[in-house]
């Protein structure tokens, strides 16, 4: 450990002697090299886990396995790696990568082997633990890559994202592992080409967006640590900034996080759990890089990281969460990784969960749920002998520690939830025993992504694709080269997959339409689609679609079914791959065989059933009107290479279930519906398809669901126009849409009232405004609304206006009360000539009753009312009611009406820090009492004209709201008064600086500052917070002569000035000494200029006591030091701030 730590040390030194910055900015550096030492032996522990039990199977099968894999990289190491092979014109480290000097793909593919090896090295229980053959291989191959491959003289070719993100990702990695091992001049070489090959400033062009800001801004953090750089730590988390940023649509590139819950990379693409991944993986990796150590919040780069701290908790449950089912991630949020044999879903699934609980456990309120959300996601995975398998050591060891940890349940969360990512125009349907994922695309969000060889055949993946997680595996394995990718379930195919050039590389496959979106109150929901192919496959089809996720049902259906190509038009119902070819397929309760290339035509058909392996796997469809299917069960073949080039060539296959709806070789305005029921079961499937309890309706206009069972319709209006259902229930569905737009009607019980909830969106994110109208029924009080609505009674109907500028496709929601008969009553004070107050519902006539009778009833004519009583309510000891009643005389509501003594009660203002609230008040007064922000008070007696009340600790700040209330002797309130509360007064104060002596601008302030700021000849400079009423403000050269203008400027937590205060600027003084002589004289005498606060005697290097001086010439008491003329004496002369500020030599005779 000593030697580490030495090496560390050597190391530090000599990355800053060859630093490519001339000057180390303006902020002092942070970084520490204990702090560097942390963070390194961190990240070890990030790459290498804990030490390893080898009585642990499951993990020596894991590390037995990496070796395994390491013994067969090193069979194609050269004999000397540092020499050129007898044939070759380049030196390389493998030889099955011989060709690096044109594939940036094989450097990369060294780099990770290079680290594959070092991680062995370093791994206790290995085969390789410390081997010094594999050690010498290790260092020589990163020569041989820094020498030939990467280093600050190398230019880009082929992938630049190979250059600047995955090659140095790897590198930096090795570099840590073997850092005690490596020659410093190696490191620092390394460090150059980091430099070479990353960002110089923040506002680079090249840095990108999304996940590749991340990674380049994460490489250059940590070559800041390695490298004891605070400027290169301050850089990269600069850069990595903009990356955690919640984009706001139409602010400028659309890669990044929505508030919706969608990531976008590339601009156009969905990608949480593709480039999502790189996010998790770097914020964790941020995390356990710095944990224990100052880096995460230290002054020079607070405000970047904590742009990242407050975010990425945020993240977890609003963009990444969402997209899993257990350990599966949702496919359609893989963008074109779902063609790449190299990593499975489950795979990218186990990273993020991994990733996910590391950063939740560094956050009080996540740790727990996310405990739980972990471990019962991967409890059933886990049962498996191979789950471990291609985990990192560190991840093995954190799943096996959650897993054996019986304080946290291993139940799956199992709560309902809907999301609509309006801007990735995917929806996410959860549910008891599963989840379902819809991808669509838009004008802006591609129907896929090609890049390179990947991807090419991913066509229909974002037109309509519905993927059904449910724990069958079915979209694992050889799914993706076997299903046929112009066969996805959900889409309406006619089967074309045109061959895709270099030309089309990173295009946008757009929709021509614009109706592409959802609505959702975020249990329910529906998305709705209108599109062309046009320019995806350049065909002619086009469609109307919409999808209802109801609970247990997800209904499906099409109209405007066009085309003109003169090909099989189909919409894929089902093409699921069977784990277990013996799962029974029926149609109509007729069983579909397993049988080669022959598919099924069933005419009338009403419900299809799939068996799963459990019942909760079942799947039952419902054909609501009689339909002709295409119904299959077989084996698919094909191959990952037809995916993607980069794939090995493998053939595969796989047994599959299908049901199509053919709509003929050029359809014209064709249409479809179906439901899909999963986890129903064949008898319950044959009984709902004769009566689902769901109604429908599919026109050009308007396509809905009514869900009589739950209370709940959704229509998606593409034009103005009524539907509904009026009188199908107790209820009345109808809406009116004036402008196109979605419309949900729930009716529920919401906290024991009865309440219709409308919902509303505008699908097209394009509308500035949507307008809708509703019934009002019974439901005649607005309990609630959306901040963008506008909601208007127009006789017997809720007019809604929604202002939809933003084009976000959010939804918005407004609650409707049920009104039940409500009557209040105000207080009645003696002399007043009306009882007066409110009152709702059916109300004909209104009452008084005094002491037990009954006076005249009057009729009701309007709320508020009043009542007069002048001569009826005689004395402050009457009982007196209120009564209202209906047009045949039941009585619907009686209250007390409080009956109060005339008085008045005044407060005066309370300003923070008083001890008191004071006032006045005449009358019939007996108690007073405090009310803080709706908190009351105990009341405290009162007598004579004036009161006060104890209000110390109990006004906490000047933004709560406060009164003073009285009452008299009964304990009736009598009054209600406002206390304007007053906050102490901001001012911020300065000290006198001293140019060339001071290095702080120090002070004082008052009041409620947050943050401050220097200002320099009309150039203000960065803010920093402040606490304790005291400031120090670093000034590193900024105040260079007493000339200037220098202002300290405060700032209230909104980032307002609200004060300054003009510093004083002093020069810096100057002091002489006169001789002193030994025996003679009592003081050393002299004279200064300028501003001195102190003096002191320094005599042979000791600083002698501090006295204050007042003016030129001074003198300091010496007798008694016995100075001799040997001594070396210094008079040393301070500045108000304890700074030395000048000195001179005493001659001593």
């Amino acid at each position: 450990m000593i030697k580490k730590y030495c090496i560390a040390i050597l190391l530090a030194v000599a990355v800053l002697c060859i630093s490519t910055h001339t000057t180390l900015a303006a902020t002092p550096q942070i970084i520490t090299v204990d702090e560097q030492t942390k963070a390194l032996n961190n990240w070890r522990t990030t790459l290498l886990g804990t030490q390893i039990d080898e009585k642990d199977a499951v993990l020596m099968s894991v590390l037995k396995d990496r070796d395994n894999n390491v013994s067969a990289i090193m069979s194609k190491l050269p004999t000397n790696i540092k020499e050129k092979p007898v044939g070759s014109g380049v030196r390389y480290v493998f030889s099955d990568l011989s060709n690096w000097p044109t594939s940036s793909k094989s450097i990369l593919e060294t780099a990770s082997r290079v680290e594959l090896m070092a991680t062995q090295y370093n791994t206790y229980g290995s085969t390789y633990y410390q081997d010094a053959v594999l050690k010498q291989q290790i260092i020589d191959a990163l020569e041989v890559i820094n020498v030939d491959m990467y280093n600050e003289q190398t230019a880009t070719y082929a992938d630049v994202n190979d250059w600047n993100i995955f090659i140095p990702k790897t590198l930096i990695n090795s570099i840590v592992l073997m850092n005690s091992d490596l020659p410093i001049v190696l490191t620092q070489n390394y460090l150059k080409a980091f430099d070479h090959f990353e960002p110089k400033a923040a506002t680079d062009l090249s840095i990108g967006t999304g996940s590749n800001r991340i990674n380049k801004g994460f490489i250059i953090v940590l070559r800041g640590v390695i490298g004891l750089d605070q400027d290169k730590i301050n850089l990269g988390a600069k850069i990595m900034e903009h990356g955690y940023k919640t984009v706001i649509p139409g602010t400028g590139p659309g890669s990044g996080f929505y508030a919706d819950g969608s990531f976008i990379q590339h601009d156009k693409t969905p990608y949480t759990s593709g480039y999502g991944v790189d996010i998790l993986k770097a914020s964790a990796g941020l995390l356990q890089l710095f944990n224990g150590t100052s880096l995460l919040s230290n002054v020079a780069s607070a405000n970047n990281f904590q742009i990242f701290q407050n975010s990425i908790y945020t993240y977890l449950d609003k963009n990444y969460l969402p997209v899993l089912y257990k350990n599966e991630v949702l496919d359609m949020t893989r963008g074109r990784g779902i063609t790449s044999n190299a990593q499975s879903n489950e795979d990218v699934a186990n990273t993020m969960l991994y990733n996910m609980y590391i950063i939740s456990q560094k956050k009080a309120t996540l740790k727990e749920p996310y405990s739980n959300i972990v471990k019962s996601a991967i409890y059933d995975s886990s049962l498996r002998s191979d789950f471990y398998k291609n985990m990192t050591i560190p991840q093995a060891q954190t799943f096996q520690s959650l897993l054996t940890d019986t304080t946290i349940s291993k139940t799956y969360s199992d709560d309902k939830k809907n999301t609509m990512m309006s801007w990735a125009r995917q929806m996410i349907d959860r549910n008891k025993n599963y989840v379902a994922g819809l991808s669509m695309f838009s004008k802006n969000i591609s129907a896929f992504e090609f890049i390179g060889s990947q991807n090419k055949t991913g066509f229909y993946t974002g037109t309509g694709a519905l993927s059904l997680y449910n724990g069958d595996d079915s979209l694992r394995g050889d799914y993706y080269p076997t299903v046929n990718m112009a066969m996805l379930p959900g889409t309406t195919s006619d089967m074309k997959l045109p061959t895709l050039t270099a030309t089309e590389n990173n295009k946008l496959f757009s929709n021509t339409e614009s109706w592409s979106g959802g609505i959702s109150d975020g249990i329910n929901g529906s998305a709705t689609l209108d599109y062309s192919m046009a320019n995806v496959t350049a065909s002619s089809l086009s469609a109307k679609k919409s999808w209802f996720f109801l609970d247990d049902i997800i209904v499906a259906m099409g109209t405007g079914i066009t085309s003109t190509e003169g090909l099989n038009t189909q919409t894929i119902v089902e093409n699921r791959q069977l784990l277990n070819p013996s799962n029974t397929f029926s149609v109509n309760g007729q069983e579909i065989p397993l049988a080669q290339n022959t598919t099924k035509q069933v005419a009338n058909v009403s419900w299809a059933h799939l068996a799963g392996t459990t019942s909760n796997q079942d799947i039952g469809y419902i054909f609501p009107q009689f339909t002709n299917v295409n119904a299959f069960k077989q084996t698919q073949f094909g191959n990952w290479d037809t995916l993607d080039s980069g794939n090995d060539l493998k053939a595969v296959s796989a047994t599959y279930a299908g049901l199509t709806i053919p709509h003929g070789a050029n359809p014209s305005d064709a249409s479809y519906m179906y439901m899909i029921l999963p986890g129903s079961s064949k008898e319950d499937t044959e009984k709902k398809a004769r009566d689902s309890g769901v109604l429908t309706t599919n026109t050009g206009n308007v396509q809905g669901v009514l869900d009589k069972e739950r209370d709940l319709a959704i229509m998606n209006y593409r034009a103005p126009g009524e539907a509904g259902y009026a009188t199908v229930t107790k209820h009345n569905y109808n809406s009116t849409a004036y402008t196109s737009g979605s419309i949900m009607i729930r009716y529920a019980t919401d906290q024991e009232k009865k309440v219709k909830k409308i919902t509303l969106s505008d699908p097209s994110m394009e509308a500035e405004s949507i307008h809708f109208s509703v019934p009002k029924e019974s439901y005649a009080v607005v309990s609630s609304q959306s901040g963008k609505g506008t909601v208007k009674s127009e006789g017997d109907t809720w007019d809604i206006t929604v202002d939809t500028s933003g084009k976000t496709g959010e939804s918005f929601q407004f609650v409707f009360e049920n009104e039940a008969p409500t009557l209040t009553a105000d207080d009645f004070t003696m002399g007043d000539s009306y009882v007066t107050g409110n009152y709702t519902g059916d109300v004909a006539k209104i009452g008084l009753k005094v002491n037990g009778t009954l006076l005249q009833l009057i009729n009701a004519t309007t709320s508020p009312y009043q009542y007069y009583a002048k001569g009826k309510i005689t004395a402050i000891t009457d009982t007196v009611s209120f009564i209202t009643y209906d047009a045949n005389g039941n009585q619907l509501k009686e209250v007390p009406v409080n009956v109060k003594g005339a008085s008045t009660l005044k407060a005066n203002d309370f300003t923070m820090g008083d001890s008191y609230v004071t006032g006045t008040y005449t009358g019939a007064v007996a108690r007073v009492a405090l009310k803080v922000n709706g908190t009351l008070l105990p009341e405290i007696n009162v007598s004579g004209s004036s009161y006060q009340y104890n209000a110390k600790d109990k006004i906490k700040a000047a933004t709560d709201t406060v009164s003073l209330i009285s009452y008299d002797a009964r304990g009736i309130q009598l009054k209600e008064v406002p206390v304007t509360v007053k906050a102490v007064p901001i001012t911020v104060a300065t000290d006198d600086f001293t140019v060339g002596v001071d290095s702080y601008v120090t002070g004082t302030y008052t009041g409620d500052l947050s943050r401050i700021a220097l200002e320099v000849d009309g150039v203000v400079q960065t803010k920093i917070p402040v606490s304790d009423s005291s400031y120090r403000y670093y000034t590193y050269q900024l105040i260079k002569t007493t000339t200037s203008e220098v202002n300290i400027i405060g700032y209230d937590s909104s980032g307002a000035e609200i004060t300054r205060s003009k510093v004083t600027l002093n020069s810096k003084p100057q002091i002489t000494a006169n001789p002193f002589t030994t025996g003679k004289d009592n003081y050393i005498t002299g004279s200064y200029t300028g501003v001195v606060d102190k003096i002191a005697l320094e005599v042979n290097g000791t600083v002698l006591q501090k006295i204050n001086v007042t003016g030129s010439p001074y003198q300091y008491y010496a007798k008694t030091n016995n100075l001799k003329a040997s001594d070396t004496v210094y008079i040393v002369c301070y500045v108000a701030s304890g700074v030395e500020a000048n000195r001179v030599r005493v001659i001593v005779k």
